[in-house]
């Protein structure tokens, strides 16, 4: 349904924006979690623990930015053959956008949400091990 609206107004059908993203999204993600687990093991090693766990720390700007590029890029790039002539149409990251008599509404998922308690939890573990080493430092 949203590929009959988007071909309306001349947007690219949902299957061919961000193909290569939407490809190494899995492995992506896999090698992500194994670098956090891997900064587990780890201990006393501050800068190690911090490069091992970045990758999950930038995961949900990342995406975040990953999307708003292929939305406003499908939205600068309308099909001048469409059926509705508008100029330009982009979608909004978050919250509502109305072209004609159809309204558009955009929000993050759970998963969204669940990756950036990831990083906010994982920075508080960065911050406790980084305090950790800096007090056996200290006594030893």
């Amino acid at each position: 349904e949203i590929d009959k609206l988007n071909s309306d107004i001349g947007m690219r059908e949902l299957e061919t924006a961000a193909q290569f993203e939407r490809r190494v999204a899995v492995p992506s993600i896999i090698l992500a979690s194994m670098c956090l687990l891997a900064s587990a093991f780890a201990p006393g090693r501050p800068i190690i623990c911090f490069w091992l766990a970045l990758p999950s720390l930038l995961f949900p700007l990342i995406f975040a930015g990953q999307l708003f590029w292929w939305l406003r890029d499908s939205g600068l790039n309308l099909a001048p053959s469409a059926q509705r002539s508008i100029s330009t149409f982009i979608p909004p990251l978050i919250g509502e956008k109305t072209i004609g008599s159809v309204t558009t509404v955009a929000r993050f998922q759970a998963g969204f949400y669940f990756a950036i308690l990831v990083s906010l939890v994982t920075v508080v573990a960065l911050w406790l091990n980084n305090r950790n080493f800096k007090n056996q430092n200290t006594y030893t």
